[in-house]
């Protein structure tokens, strides 16, 4: 069934109209030079720990660098007072005071006995927990542990916040108590509130409006009133659009898939010399695009100097719920890696985080993943995160370019990998 004729005028209207705003908006940036950004000019706008755990962590504190004591830390509380958290059923909770004018002390990164916490504040007989989760996954029962943590410490004055870019709800939390606040919604009223109360002092006033706009554009909030408005009036003049729209966010939904299915198709008909694929050999009749966690095998050019896998795989990996497209080496076998394996992939692991804490190349943490070992040197990201917006242009490229792309990045990772496991073995 093809598209009614009013349907698809409206469609090509639309998309029209948004050309001609996305084109007034670049050139507004332009002119205000608002692109430029401290924050996105050295880190990437996703970047859960170094840019958005530790900046949280700074104003937060009393302590921090900006000198104005608790006043953020206080407003923080104030704007979940006036904008309650949910639970875990969706539910607003009252955010009951907590004590103004005690000696708090924040910690980032904070290792305990449940897992290293992402923000932890605490005064006599309270405490707050705050999981920051932007694209990364939950680890096993991870909130579980960290409420349960709370609660032998702080007993009922402890309180475990889950902020995330949407407000969504945990999955790890195994029926333990937990607050769900958002980036969308808590964090941007609070730094609202941070920039009314910071006017006077202008460098933090400036970094306080440069965080925000790191944050519209990680919640999808970045287009103003004005451009907003003439969106709003073009579909009620096209109601058919408000009639059809489940209808075209399920072919937006679908639009990833089938791309990332082109682009395999490519790759797998363009490897570089020696290089060969072979398609998840645990779901190899799903198209790879359709997979929860979309795996295609990638097999080096044979070598007797070639480094040894104990039985892992190199595998490019699409992950949708963090929309991500990453190479890493992966354990896709049932039964379980062998001691010495693991051995050998926590060495090269190491490697790998000297490499990455030297260099800024990133690699995921396999902590941070499932038990450790099915991704037992964590992964690099190729492309991440798939944001609409950069899928958007991937679609407008010729799809041979981003092919090439993702092979040289698949083979600069193996070369990679393989030189430090060179070290490993030495220095084993």
């Amino acid at each position: 069934m093809s598209l009614s004729a009013p349907l698809s005028a409206s469609l090509q209207q639309l998309v029209q109209l948004l050309a001609v705003v996305r084109a007034r908006a670049e050139e507004r940036a332009r002119t205000t030079h608002e692109r430029f950004n401290v924050f996105t000019t050295l880190l990437e706008a996703h970047d859960e720990v170094r840019l958005h755990t530790r900046f949280l962590h700074n104003l937060l504190n009393p302590a921090g660098t900006h000198d104005c004591g608790a006043l953020f830390l206080n407003l923080f509380c104030q704007t979940l007072a006036e904008l309650p958290p949910q639970d875990a059923a969706g539910n607003p909770v009252t955010w009951e005071p907590v004590p103004s004018e005690a000696a708090w002390s924040v910690g980032k990164e904070v290792s305990t006995a449940a897992g290293q916490m992402d923000l932890l504040l605490e005064c006599a007989g309270c405490g707050i927990a705050i999981e920051n989760k932007i694209w990364a996954g939950e680890q096993p029962d991870q909130l579980k542990r960290y409420a349960s943590y709370l609660q032998r410490r702080l007993g009922t004055g402890g309180r475990l916040l889950y902020l995330t870019p949407d407000g969504k709800a945990a999955n790890s939390h195994g029926g333990a108590d937990y607050l769900r606040i958002s980036y969308r919604e808590h964090i941007l009223a609070w730094l609202e509130k941070c920039l009314q109360a910071s006017y006077r002092f202008i460098p933090i006033n400036q970094v306080l409006l440069q965080y925000r706009e790191v944050v519209r554009g990680l919640t999808g909030q970045t287009a103003d009133q004005t451009l907003m408005n003439q969106l709003t009036d073009f579909v009620l003049q096209h109601p058919e659009l408000l009639r059809q729209r489940q209808v075209i966010n399920q072919a937006f939904d679908q639009t990833r898939g089938a791309y990332l299915d082109r682009l395999v198709k490519r790759l797998q008909d363009t490897p570089p010399t020696g290089y060969s694929t072979r398609w998840n050999p645990l779901k190899p009749q799903t198209p790879f695009g359709q997979q929860d966690n979309g795996i295609l095998v990638i097999v080096p050019p044979p070598s007797e100097t070639r480094m040894p896998l104990h039985g892992a795989e190199w595998c490019l990996l699409h992950i949708p719920r963090w929309q991500g497209l990453v190479v890493g080496i992966g354990w896709l076998q049932v039964r379980p890696m062998e001691e010495d394996a693991q051995a050998y992939f926590k060495l090269l692991n190491q490697r790998l985080d000297d490499q990455s804490r030297q260099t800024g190349y990133h690699k995921a943490d396999p902590h941070d993943l499932w038990d450790g070992t099915k991704w037992p040197t964590g992964w690099h990201n190729l492309y991440h995160p798939m944001s609409d917006a950069f899928l958007a242009g991937l679609v407008e490229r010729p799809v041979d370019e981003v092919a090439a792309e993702v092979w040289k990045g698949i083979v600069d990772h193996v070369t990679l990998v393989e030189s430090l496991a060179c070290k490993a073995v030495v220095g084993a």
